[in-house]
């Protein structure tokens, strides 16, 4: 009978785990910040509000109560109508899991880890952020459930991409059974690859788009805004 690796022994030891994830977390905050620098991210954002896809709970809450529900559920699905928040969401609930500071989260463009050959953790360390990462750390996370994957834009892929993601999602699943998985799409499709409770991005309270239209434009924004609401007609396209 063969000796376990040393090196293995080490690798699993909490300590390393600690360490691992203390490196991780800044390598994933200089990711997180090259998404949100991005042209086209809104440099105003607000805390979007989520709901289960469930008639018995009316409940809404924020990122920061999604990214408690990730530590309950191991795979969680968000959805959302084209450009109502859904990658927002995902980056906000990227930001809250990494500030709460005991897992790593890594946000995952599906369209874009689609057009590489790699698998997951060998395409996180080709990122700039993760340049002086190891793959071996994200698995060491995987193995101890403090790794997030998540995975935005489900519904952008053809056929052979999806195939593509389900099998690296059912290795993944196999090999590293307490690995953390959110997966996003536009609509609840039946073919998400996520086996756990879903959740949608809510529509803007009034509030929240008086937030924005000040954020963007200052009182004019708020008196633009107001009077949409007040408008027969313009008050349809804003609810």
């Amino acid at each position: 009978m063969s000796k376990p690796s040393p090196l293995g022994a080490v690798l699993a030891d909490d300590e390393n785990v600690q360490t691992a994830i203390d490196l991780l977390l800044d390598y994933s905050k200089s990711d997180l910040l090259a998404f949100q620098n991005m042209p086209g991210w809104p440099s105003h954002t607000i805390a979007l509000n989520l709901k289960m896809v469930d008639e018995k709970i009316t409940e809404t809450f924020t990122a920061s109560g999604l990214a408690s529900a990730i530590e309950v559920f191991n795979e969680i699905a968000v959805i959302a109508p084209p450009g109502t928040g859904k990658t927002t969401t995902l980056l906000q609930l990227t930001e809250a899991i990494l500030g709460n500071a005991s897992s790593v989260a890594v946000f995952v463009p599906l369209s874009e880890w689609s057009t590489c050959p790699d698998i997951f953790f060998q395409s996180f360390v080709r990122r700039a952020a993760f340049r002086d990462a190891r793959e071996r750390q994200f698995e060491l996370l995987a193995e101890h459930g403090r790794l997030v994957l998540i995975l935005d834009g489900w519904n952008e892929l053809d056929e052979t991409s999806k195939r593509r993601v389900r099998n690296e999602l059912k290795s993944l699943r196999r090999n590293y059974p307490d690995l953390r998985l959110v997966v996003s799409s536009r609509h609840k499709d039946f073919d998400i690859p996520i086996d756990g409770p879903v959740i949608e991005v809510d529509v803007l309270t009034e509030e929240q788009q008086q937030e924005v239209a000040k954020a963007l434009r200052g009182s004019e924004g708020e008196s633009l805004m107001d009077h949409a609401w007040r408008t027969p007609g313009l008050r349809e396209l804003v609810e």
